[in-house]
């Protein structure tokens, strides 16, 4: 049984556990590479990337990654890091 037809695929995100906030037509997650966490914005009709920012440096723990979904309210945005800061 074949699935759903793919549409787009982005490929250049790190790793992470991190689901994907959709609002607005803009699919917001995060994602863990080295030594920096990132957010990143993308279409949700294309994949291609609006924008992104590195909130913080990445914490050190024994199993690296973004866990916590982006949060969307209003015209805010809050993530939380992998080592537990929250920013909006």
């Amino acid at each position: 049984m074949e699935g759903p037809r793919l549409i787009w695929q982005a490929d250049a995100l790190g790793s992470g556990d991190s689901s994907v906030t959709i609002s607005e037509d803009m699919i917001f997650t995060q994602e863990y590479s080295g030594d920096t966490e990132r957010i990143y914005v993308l279409s949700e009709n294309d994949g291609r990337l609006i924008w992104s920012m590195e909130p913080s440096v990445a914490a050190k723990v024994d199993t690296p990654g973004s866990r916590a979904a982006p949060t969307i309210e209003g015209n805010h945005l809050y993530v939380e890091t992998t080592g537990g800061t929250s920013f909006a």
